[in-house]
């Protein structure tokens, strides 16, 4: 279906240098497809050894025939040995069948191509190859391949096969067997237009294609393999082997998990890095088709808590962390990641902003909170989102700073709900890349002055979970004064400006004298008021 030119490439170029490569990748990556592909492209005299359904006495009997036939040609020979997945132990019936056909395929210049789900052990390859062999992970389909594929079926090349390669990949991440499927379903259907759905739902083929691999399962698997795999199946991204291991053994446990998980590694679980796992997409989520929504929900706690579980976390593990918890409704664990990404560093949140997407898609349109019963919880979940959108430009940011307003209504103990208020007035005030009215910025310096004089009091003594959150408010001694500088930088629009001069007036004296006195010790403050007149041909004339 696809040539896949780009990965067919590197496999050649590995080819170069070694006499055996070992092409490693889980259940469906399309290893079969490209090593005969690669077979094909090469001109040399093919031989294909097929390994998945035989036994060892067959293979090692497959490998001296292969020899045999090595030896007899003239030509140099491609030798494919196709699905070949042995242990440690089973690698020695092996070795000297292999090494005897390595020994003939190099004398005649050719080479040995091994596809498998896991790395041929390392013991079989170094005595049969020395270091003229090398392992190389199946790669996963790109966006310019799914468009190879899409054009190489039929599809119009151009836009048309870009915009359908890129919501291909959103469904299937590149595995091959269900891109295929994918365009195959298109391919019969004409090749119809991209639509909004086909953005948001799953496709029908997609889902029947993993529902076959669940029933595959189903037969393949124990009932304790299948356990694991399932609350492995909900992992969102890449973990580590010692998350799994947590998530295994949390009540009730798995028996052997790390065993077991050691098992699943390489047909369902991909290795794609040192201790860097991800679930296989053929089987991700797999666990919603069979698990009620309460087991759903907790299996998702269960990962929150295995991630925040390990010594050390990783900001994409902290944002992994937050959307296990959100799933699985753990205000504490969420009121913990997303209090730590709002006082991080900022080029730490602009490193997470993109993963943190999904916070985006959270509603700001209903009367109700995220978290009605945990105001701390749905305040920092709601100040994570604004910060969210500042970063990457979402026209939505100000309708969550509204939720955020909104939503963020007075509750004991005072001390938190002060600093609240005071974080949402410097959060809005200082991302001044978000468009919001002067009427709403006015009002929160408003807010600021009304906390000011209480700052150093009752906000002096908050309590030591919350106490990491102050730095993100960085208030100094005139707290008005310093945010009002924030204003500078929104001066330009003429509706701007005479939305401010109004808000100023409906202002109280005490408020507006500060707001003003803040403006007035800028250095060249007027310089960017001025910036209006250079646009006052927006204005209509009658103004």
């Amino acid at each position: 279906l696809s040539s896949r030119r780009s990965t067919v490439s590197e496999i050649e170029t590995s080819l170069e240098t070694v006499v055996l490569l070992n092409l490693v990748g889980s259940s469906g990556a399309g290893k079969s497809t490209l090593a005969k592909i690669c077979q094909q492209k090469a001109g040399m005299n093919p031989i294909w050894i097929d390994c998945a359904h035989g036994d060892l006495s067959r293979i090692n009997a497959a490998l001296k025939f292969a020899s045999l036939i090595v030896q007899s040609s003239d030509s140099q020979s491609f030798v494919v040995i196709d699905g070949l997945d042995v242990t440690d132990s089973q690698s020695l019936e092996l070795q000297n069948a292999l090494a005897s056909l390595l020994f003939v395929v190099d004398e005649n210049g050719g080479a040995i191509l091994i596809t498998s789900q896991r790395e041929i052990p390392a013991r079989l390859l170094r005595s049969c190859a020395g270091d003229r062999h090398c392992n190389l992970q199946a790669p996963h389909m790109s966006d310019d391949e799914i468009t190879e594929v899409l054009t190489e079926n039929g599809a119009k090349s151009g836009k048309f096969a870009e915009a359908w390669a890129n919501i291909i990949f959103l469904h299937t991440s590149g595995h091959a067997q269900l891109v295929h499927a994918r365009v195959l379903s298109l391919k019969s259907t004409g090749w119809p237009q991209v639509e909004k759905s086909d953005l948001i739902e799953t496709p029908k083929d997609v889902e029947l294609e993993k529902e076959e691999v669940r029933r595959r399962l189903f037969q393949d698997l124990d009932k304790d393999r299948l356990e694991l795999l399932y609350r492995l199946s909900i992992m969102h991204g890449v973990f580590r082997r010692e998350h799994a291991l947590h998530i295994g053994n949390s009540s009730p446990p798995v028996p052997q998990a790390a065993d077991l998980f050691d098992q699943l590694v390489g047909p369902w679980i991909e290795k794609i890095g040192d201790n860097i796992y991800r679930v296989s997409p053929l089987i991700t989520g797999v666990a919603r088709q069979v698990w009620p929504e309460t087991e759903i929900a907790s299996a998702h706690s269960r990962v929150a808590a295995a991630i925040l579980g390990i010594k050390t976390v990783t900001t994409y593990e902290a944002q992994s962390c937050l959307f296990h918890a959100f799933m699985g409704k753990e205000p504490g664990l969420i009121t913990m990641v997303a209090v730590n990404l709002i006082t991080a560093p900022t080029d730490v949140q602009e490193d997470v902003a993109t993963q943190l997407s999904w916070l985006l898609a959270l509603r700001t349109d209903s009367s109700e909170p995220l978290f009605p019963d945990d105001p701390f919880t749905n305040f920092a979940l709601r100040s994570l989102q604004f910060r969210v959108a500042a970063i990457q430009g979402d026209s939505n940011a100000p309708r969550i700073a509204e939720a955020l307003i909104r939503e963020t209504v007075p509750h004991e103990p005072f001390e938190v709900h002060s600093l609240e208020l005071m974080g949402i007035a410097a959060m809005l005030l200082i991302n001044y890349s978000v468009e919001l009215p002067a009427k709403t910025l006015i009002d929160q310096l408003g807010v600021v002055a009304d906390l000011e004089d209480s700052y150093s009091g009752e906000l002096g003594a908050l309590p030591a979970d919350l106490d990491g959150f102050r730095p993100s408010v960085g208030v100094p001694t005139d707290t008005v004064s310093a945010l009002t500088a924030m204003l500078i930088p929104r001066f330009g629009p003429p509706d701007f400006l005479r939305e401010f001069l109004v808000g100023l007036d409906s202002s109280p004296s005490e408020l507006r004298e500060k707001i003003l006195d803040g403006l007035l010790s800028m250095r060249d403050w007027n310089l960017f008021i001025d910036q209006t007149w250079s646009r006052l041909e927006e204005v209509p004339e009658e103004e």
